[in-house]
């Protein structure tokens, strides 16, 4: 991709729900782990972020669900405009909205080479 100057973007989602918090409780060595969830009033929260070395942050969106691919394509098109058309490479999990047809028929619209990330790998 940088020998034929091409850009790319890294894209990934994440969920924030009532029980991350309490599955991710944190406590010190031999003591144990106290979690007040009666005072945690939290809705679930899905973010979709897009970055790349060369801007940085590009964008993102916070949704009240988990991304589906209505909301998936209209990111992709909302990141090729800020970069003022296609043309660039999507580095990506194997999350499958990422691999609809819609999302397929986007990328090759858009000339977005997709990169697919080795599947359970951080």
């Amino acid at each position: 991709m940088h020998a034929s100057n091409t850009q790319v973007i890294y894209l990934d989602e994440t969920m924030f729900t009532f029980s991350t918090f309490r599955s991710k409780g944190w406590a010190h060595n031999r003591e144990r782990i106290r979690i007040n969830d009666s005072e945690l009033k939290v809705t679930t929260l899905a973010v979709i972020a897009a970055i790349s070395e060369e801007h940085g942050l590009i964008d993102y969106i916070v949704h009240p669900k988990a991304i589906n691919t209505e909301v998936f394509v209209a990111f992709i098109n909302q990141i090729a405009e800020k970069l003022g058309g296609g043309d660039f490479a999507l580095f990506l999990d194997n999350l499958s909205v990422h691999k609809t047809k819609d999302a397929k028929h986007l990328f090759e619209k858009l000339n977005i080479t997709e990169i697919f990330n080795v599947p359970y790998c951080p």
